[in-house]
């Protein structure tokens, strides 16, 4: 099916400038508090508790938490590109093509968030349903264990994850579907960091813009 897109993104971020500006009185302890708090992994959470949560779901830095350090723009970077790898590993289990936007990496050194875009010809359908994914992606992220399809997909909703335009369960997954996905994980992660006043690196800035 034709799927005329254009993806628009950050294309390569130098996180060496905007980091010593952007930082806050915020640890990444409380990032970790409020993330989790987010996602629905807890309530009233220590920051020691948080993180073994957040790790569990594969929801780090690649260089791992450090709960006594500031929270930086260079966090948020670092944890969009573990969202980005969890989405990609899970596509990559089930027969998902996978677009290139999942291929988001945290170079060092300096730190730089690197994206490339995507314009795809024509989707490309996955081997498994919508449905199927969310229930892979719930247990992922451990919200819940073994859900039905139905169960995965409102508990993602609770939390905000689900593509644009809504959840479609019996329709194929695809790459565009992951994209959209991608989006709507971002989006909980600048929620995050707004509340905490931690401004946001260009790489959050994600848009899809479909032409009919």
């Amino acid at each position: 099916m034709r799927a005329p897109l254009t993806l628009m993104l950050a294309a390569i971020l130098s996180m060496a400038a905007v980091t010593v500006e952007a930082e806050v009185q915020v640890t990444e302890g409380q990032f970790a508090v409020n993330l989790a708090h987010r996602l629905e992994l807890g309530e009233n959470l220590s920051h020691g508790k948080a993180i073994a949560l957040l790790t569990g779901a594969g929801v780090k830095p690649h260089d791992g938490w450090n709960p006594g350090a500031k929270a930086t723009d260079e966090l948020v970077v670092k944890v969009q590109a573990a969202f980005s790898k969890i989405l990609s590993d899970l596509a990559r289990t089930h027969g998902i093509p996978t677009p290139p936007t999942l291929g988001f990496q945290v170079l060092e050194p300096p730190y730089a968030g690197q994206m490339i875009g995507f314009v795809p010809e024509f989707i490309k359908e996955g081997k498994i349903t919508q449905g199927r994914f969310a229930g892979a992606l719930a247990m992922k992220l451990r919200l819940a264990q073994e859900p039905s399809d139905k169960d995965a997909i409102a508990l993602l909703s609770k939390v905000g994850i689900e593509p644009n335009g809504g959840w479609q369960p019996k329709a194929m997954a695809t790459d565009l579907f992951m994209v959209r996905l991608q989006v709507s994980m971002v989006e909980i992660l600048k929620e995050v960091a707004g509340e905490l006043r931690i401004p946001l690196p260009p790489t959050v800035n994600i848009k899809i813009v479909t032409e009919e």
